[in-house]
């Protein structure tokens, strides 16, 4: 968990909200002052424990994380590390000394999405791994090539386990439709929409050059792109030197993702690489017609509306864009292949529910 409320703080939500609280809890250590859904959890009867983050602080984070673990490793069966890369892996190290039986590992991006030295750290630690954790999972067999590589795949502990969602919460509503719509000042305009962090991985920069040759064509498309992050300032520039203040909203995180969807008539999602985006998933279960970037797996690809293409043409892009909002349209409920399949909370929620249970049954 982080401050912010993205793709991996959603899957972990979707994930243990869907497991029994009697029969497994959660506690979570974080290095941020505060994270996104504390109320939730801590309504939920999780413990959130707070510890100094590792970059700014090194030594107090060495100091706390170690005496945390001694004197509370007994009261735990596992520990599940969810990170974007193996930059860091002393949660798993401090796990290990101190006890704590499961130790597992959760991929959840495809490429470095830092540093140059977080990337070198990932290298390093990628090798000496399996000193420390006992599972491996991963969001798909193509991030783990990069995360893990092909050993580590080959052994029993090693498990995808598809990012997930819950189908009917995101569910298409023509009567919440209307009323974000409304909210939205939309009216009549079609309406493409974009969910993700501002940061480089996710590209919109890209998308605002397609979406400006689009506008050339259809004057009444507006843009919403949703989210937060270190690139919110250089997009703001980019829409302002274009002249397109009204045509594109910087709507700012979302805390409700499931209304903003039905305000769409088009999800447009160009980033460079994806673990499996939760994003996407929440898309597809709206029903919305979607063009992605070939930077997310082929297996991301549920629905028939779903298209996806290479992100090397901004006026390719702008011309499917086109295309979809005149010929395109959700696809109906009884069509959504996202319910019932591997996607669909539901189905992941019971093997991880069963797993960390057997975890807390030491002999």
């Amino acid at each position: 968990m982080t401050d912010k409320r993205g793709g991996v703080e959603s899957f972990i939500m979707n994930a243990t909200g869907m497991i029994d609280p009697s029969r497994v809890s959660f506690d979570y250590i974080v290095n941020t002052d505060v994270v996104a859904y504390e109320e939730e959890l801590a309504g939920q009867g999780s413990k959130i424990i707070h510890v100094p983050m590792r970059a700014k602080h090194p030594i107090a984070f060495t100091r706390v994380v170690d005496r945390f673990f001694s004197e509370n490793a007994h009261k735990y069966d596992a520990i599940w590390v969810n990170v974007c890369s193996l930059a860091n892996i002393d949660y798993l190290r401090y796990a290990k000394k101190y006890g704590i039986p499961k130790r597992i590992i959760h991929c959840h991006n495809s490429q470095n999405m830092d540093s140059k030295l977080r990337g070198m750290l990932h290298e390093h630690n990628k090798k000496r791994i399996t000193e420390y954790a006992t599972d491996y999972w991963s969001c798909s067999d193509e991030a783990s090539a990069w995360f893990y590589g092909d050993a580590i795949r080959n052994l029993s502990t090693y498990k995808v386990i598809n990012n997930a969602i819950d189908p009917q919460k995101f569910a298409f509503n023509p009567t919440i439709r209307e009323k974000m719509r409304e909210s939205l000042k939309i009216d009549d305009a079609l309406l493409i929409g974009n969910v993700g962090r501002l940061h480089k991985q996710k590209n919109q920069c890209f998308l605002i050059d397609a979406f400006r040759l689009l506008h050339e064509h259809i004057p009444n498309a507006r843009l919403v792109i949703a989210g937060q992050g270190e690139l919110r300032g250089q997009l703001q520039k980019k829409i302002d030197d274009c002249g397109l203040n009204e045509e594109i909203i910087l709507l700012g995180e979302l805390t409700n993702t499931a209304d903003f969807y039905q305000a769409l008539d088009l999800f447009a999602f160009p980033s460079l690489y994806e673990g499996l985006s939760i994003a996407l998933l929440e898309a597809q279960a709206n029903g919305l017609p979607s063009i992605i970037s070939t930077g997310n797996p082929q297996n991301a690809v549920v629905n028939s509306n779903v298209h996806r293409i290479a992100i090397d043409d901004a006026a390719k892009w702008a011309d499917l864009m086109r295309h979809e909002l005149n010929h395109e349209g959700r696809v109906q409920t009884s069509e959504n292949r996202i319910i019932g399949s591997d996607f669909d909370i539901n189905t992941q929620s019971s093997f991880m529910e069963t797993f960390f249970e057997k975890a807390g049954k030491r002999v």
